[in-house]
């Protein structure tokens, strides 16, 4: 991966500035999540290639979502992924493009957009939803498994102080609460919200599909 490629790229998404993502760029290659990978022929210039560890994570990715998709329709997606070599490679790039060029996905509104652009506010609000128990309920309000903000910052890169501050800017908005003293009793989502994290993960799980059908992947008639 060539930087100026991709700071082209992120401006062209609207993603961010041009600075805010070079500088992203060196707190990754900080953290060894991409590494430099110098050419002996050209030394102006100065591609970076993802590390190893951040290969293998992007495969685990791929391949939660390609079973999610398989329990829809007994298909065989994530199996012809793990048996295919290169098959990360050629699929990602392809998912990359098709959810780049999603409206929902790059520009959210309502609760959801508050979260997104957050440090892990995806996991926060994943955190949320996988704690509900029952979603059939008719009314109001959804009680989740939170019982405190601890449980949803504990092993995320989020501060207990930023996250009692975007979760009082949904509270306000009527998107959840608190059953009792606010950040030490049971959080409840309302019925708007978690559908606006559904409509997110289905548009993107279409996209995943979308994806597997242009590398031809078997799928079920």
């Amino acid at each position: 991966m060539r930087l100026s490629r991709f700071l082209e790229a992120v401006v062209d998404f609207r993603i961010a500035s041009r600075n805010t993502a070079h500088d992203f760029v060196r707190e990754m290659e900080k953290y060894g999540v991409i590494r430099p990978c110098p050419t002996p022929k050209d030394k102006r210039s100065r591609p970076l290639k993802l590390a190893d560890e951040t290969v293998g994570l992007l495969g685990v990715w791929v391949a939660i979502h390609l079973k999610t998709l398989d329990a829809f329709d007994c298909g065989r997606r994530a199996a012809t992924f793990a048996a295919t070599p290169g098959m990360l490679a050629k699929r990602h790039p392809e998912i990359v493009d098709r959810i780049m060029g999603s409206q929902r996905s790059t520009s959210p509104d309502g609760t959801f957009s508050l979260f997104t652009w957050m440090n892990d506010g995806g996991l926060v609000m994943d955190k949320m939803i996988a704690t509900i128990a029952d979603f059939s309920s008719k009314e109001d309000r959804i009680v989740t498994g939170i019982a405190s903000l601890d449980e949803i910052a504990a092993a995320l890169r989020v501060t207990k102080t930023h996250l009692s501050r975007k979760m009082a800017v949904a509270e306000r908005e009527g998107s959840l609460g608190w059953t009792g003293r606010r950040g030490a009793s049971s959080l409840w989502l309302s019925p708007g919200f978690i559908d606006e994290y559904v409509a997110y993960q289905a548009d993107k799980l279409s996209r995943i599909d979308e994806a597997c059908a242009a590398i031809m992947l078997p799928v079920p008639a």
